[in-house]
């Protein structure tokens, strides 16, 4: 009998990959519009942004101040300071200001564009009326600042009867003791009465069905998003969470 749904959140509830592509895209463009005459090429510079994202990490707080000092025709204006833009000696703006510039735009869309999917709140809402007695929780990796805006921000939290965040608790994915202990905290479970559900396989997939959880990879078209190839296979692969009821039925003889 399945008694809990456990959910990844980036790339499975709402589509992380396209809201960071805008959010960065946004962010170079507000720097070639703060100051046009550096006129960066927009394309190559979200790929000098994805090499710092890539070298620093994702939860690095300096993106767009490395993001400048490596953009051609940029570095120069490190030998300026604030006093010689504000007196006209040098009317490019200093990196800080191109830097907050880039949080700007960055933030706004990530807040402003941010939604679930279209299936997420439907699905929930019926998975709450049609199973009183199953548990339904979300176990991402990320900051719990982060993580928690993004829930809060996506309005899925009255679904949900646990948060397990990975930094939060101390272990990340792919371990599979974040697993145990995110399933742990819905109360007394066995891994066969719940089900995974994640859109990677490395880190959703293998490391659930290692530890004996129904796992369902999900297909959103994400940046992980691809064929299985590996020997672990996922029990289940949906492209809409509504395919979860007839999973969930089968998987409780219904």
């Amino acid at each position: 009998m399945i008694k809990a749904l456990i959910f990844d959140l980036d790339d499975t509830l709402f589509d992380s990959s396209k809201l960071a592509e805008d959010a960065r895209r946004e962010a170079i463009k507000a720097i070639n519009e703060l100051e046009s005459s550096i006129n960066i090429d927009e394309d190559e510079c979200y790929e000098v942004l994805l090499d710092v994202i890539t070298e620093f990490g994702s939860n690095y707080s300096y993106h767009f101040d490395q993001l400048i000092k490596r953009i051609n025709g940029i570095s120069k204006i490190y030998s300026y300071g604030i006093e010689d833009f504000i007196a006209g000696k040098e009317m490019i703006p200093p990196p800080k200001m191109l830097v907050q510039a880039a949080v700007i735009a960055y933030h706004n869309v990530k807040f402003t564009d941010i939604k679930p999917f279209d299936d997420v709140i439907p699905f929930l809402r019926q998975a709450r009326n049609k199973y009183k007695d199953i548990k339904i929780s979300v176990l991402t990796d990320g900051l719990p600042e982060k993580q928690y805006e993004k829930i809060l921000r996506l309005k899925i939290h009255p679904y949900l009867d646990d948060i397990t965040i990975s930094d939060e608790v101390g272990v990340r994915k792919p371990n599979t003791k974040l697993y145990s202990l995110g399933l742990g905290r819905l109360g007394e479970l066995k891994p066969e009465e719940s089900i995974y559900i994640g859109d990677h396989y490395s880190t959703d997939i293998v490391p659930s069905k290692n530890i004996g959880i129904n796992s369902v990879l999900i297909h959103r078209g994400g940046k992980y998003d691809r064929k299985v190839t590996g020997k672990i296979k996922p029990d289940f692969e949906i492209d809409n969470l509504f395919e979860l009821f007839n999973i969930i039925d089968k998987l409780n003889d219904i």
